[in-house]
């Protein structure tokens, strides 16, 4: 809303013009001063700086000083913030997003904060390119594109098993808005602002029932439809939207080919450099890892690659000239060359009263001569923990879950660049094994159970067990079981370990330095060629920006 000072001089100015007249002003020529100091205070408008200040309040700011700010949007409850995406002052337009516990929104209003627009209702990072003039967004199914009017929405990759509410089979339109999907077993509202070319008359239409477009139709070529009532194609332009009944959810149509990814989506930046987006892929929700990687999308050829292997990114940004990325987790500030490599944590972080991270350069999870317990999260489909105990002078382990356990044999290599260990682990006697009762079977190798149990209880006799890790207690596991029956079973998930010796270890080239009960917010690179990371204090509130040298990675106030 155009503020209360603006309303007042303009209400000011009309007075004193019809005073020194001695009469009224018609109604031309007071139009035609209305729409002289409207464009003067629009002209004004546009000659401040827009910022958002305490995080939460966006204002327009007068350069010179001599007016007040003008509130131009805040917060709408406690917590959330606000960034600043870009200003049109061609358009009269500014577009932000409003950042919460959950997620994003994008909103747009005109430079006096009148006719808010909400662009994207939820995302959970949202971007704008420059060179593009699009904005980038994640949503849990894909990674999208959309212009700031509003049109050519686009997915540019996505989950491989997400349905998107696309038609691409035969659909009966006999009681349009409403269309039978045949393939989904589905019905779905369309509703969009299309127009319609209909073959072989060439004429356009406003709509599909204005073409007449009735009945049975199908898809699989959209935006080409074929139409069976009459045997013959229509063309559709514009922005189709529907609305899935079994999925409760509103999307574009657009039978989209993108290249597709298995996770869910969340922080993302553009590299405009290498025409690149790079995000962070979570795991999908099948799985218990905790751990994600920071994917590259390629907009030139639509390929995929993985950057950086277990990382939780809530903040990416990407030095070009440095080739370096970085970003930002719970734990603080991480960097990797663009390749993934010289890994580094170069600022650590932690909650009220939470030690601070244990951060090694390169961690060695397996060392000779040491005891290890790796804690496996789940072994199996119950989701139960699993305790192997690794005595490397015995070569000896025992596995146990429940009341079930197993001991054996194992050996191991370490792979230096993959930072990965590999176990392989032989069952030997004696092997235990117990019944739902908590009675044991009377066999003792893993086959005899198998046997004892009528197959029931089927053990694996043998275990190849690669640890990918990030540190020297914490990562990724996947196991290759081959059980006793001769299957075999593969399970993930996450693993932690109490490992007895660190001797030999080198620390970090660069001790981080450590910021208690403070949050990494944003990433940016600033005028001075430096990264600029901003933290929150989470206790006092307020905010302060670090600047990383991208040559040393260290960091200054």
């Amino acid at each position: 809303m155009c503020n209360l000072r603006h309303q007042v001089s303009l209400i000011f100015a009309f007075s004193f013009v019809s005073i020194s007249h001695g009469s009224v002003l018609s109604s031309g020529i007071a139009n035609h001063v209305s729409g002289l100091t409207t464009q003067s205070l629009i002209n004004a408008q546009k000659s401040k700086s827009f910022l958002v200040v305490d995080e939460s309040v966006l204002i327009a700011s007068d350069p010179s000083g001599r007016e007040p700010d003008d509130l131009i949007t805040s917060s709408p409850n406690e917590g959330d913030t606000l960034s600043i995406l870009h200003l049109d002052k061609a358009a009269g337009r500014i577009f932000y997003k409003v950042i919460w516990a959950a997620g994003e929104r994008v909103e747009s209003r005109g430079l006096f904060g009148e006719d808010l627009q909400v662009l994207v209702p939820f995302t959970k990072s949202a971007i704008y390119s420059e060179s593009h003039q699009k904005l980038y967004w994640t949503r849990d199914d894909a990674v999208r594109s959309i212009r700031l009017d509003g049109s050519d929405h686009s997915i540019v990759a996505k989950q491989s098993d997400v349905y998107t509410n696309d038609l691409t089979g035969w659909a009966w339109l006999g009681i349009y808005p409403w269309v039978y999907d045949q393939g989904e077993d589905d019905w779905s509202w369309m509703e969009g602002d299309i127009s319609v070319l209909r073959q072989p008359t060439g004429q356009w239409h406003h709509d599909l029932p204005a073409a007449g477009v009735n009945g049975w139709t199908w898809w699989g070529a959209y935006p080409w439809v074929y139409v069976n009532g009459f045997a013959s194609w229509v063309y559709i332009h514009g922005d189709l939207w529907t609305y899935s009944n079994k999925n409760s959810n509103w999307d574009l149509l657009e039978n989209t080919s993108a290249p597709v990814f298995e996770g869910k989506p969340s922080a993302l930046t553009l590299d405009e450099s290498s025409n690149s987006l790079y995000f962070q892929l979570e795991p999908s929700g099948d799985t218990t890892q905790s751990f994600g990687n920071i994917e590259k999308l390629n907009l030139s050829t639509g390929a995929i690659s993985t950057v950086v292997e277990m990382a939780n990114a809530t903040n990416i940004h990407i030095l070009s000239q440095s080739d370096r990325i970085y970003w930002s987790e719970a734990d603080g500030l991480h960097t990797a060359s663009l390749d993934g490599s010289n890994r580094a944590h170069i600022l650590s972080i932690s909650k009220t009263g939470e030690p601070k991270p244990v951060i090694y350069q390169n961690p060695v999870p397996v060392t000779p001569g040491a005891i290890y317990n790796l804690t496996l999260t789940p072994h199996d489909t119950n989701n139960i923990a699993e305790v192997i105990e690794l005595k490397h002078e015995t070569k000896s382990f025992n596995l146990g879950t429940g009341k079930d356990f197993i001991a054996g044999n194992y050996t191991w290599f370490r792979r230096e660049d993959k930072r990965q260990a590999v176990l392989t682990l032989s069952s030997d006697q004696p092997v235990n094994a117990f019944d739902s009762e908590g009675n044991r079977y009377s066999g003792w190798s893993v086959e005899d159970i198998l046997s004892d149990s009528g197959g029931t209880k089927d053990l694996p006799a043998r275990i190849t067990l690669t640890l990918t890790y990030r540190d020297n207690h914490t990562g990724t596991y996947s196991a290759t079981r081959y059980l006793a029956s001769q299957n075999v079973e593969y399970v993930n998930g996450d693993f932690t370990g109490l490992i007895g010796d660190f001797s030999g270890v080198p620390f970090p080239l660069i001790t981080p330095q450590h910021y208690e009960s403070h949050t990494i917010t944003a990433l940016s690179v600033g005028s001075d060629g430096n990264l600029h990371a901003v933290l929150r204090d989470d206790v006092l509130g307020g905010t302060k920006t670090l600047l990383i040298n991208p040559s040393t990675q260290q960091v200054q106030q």
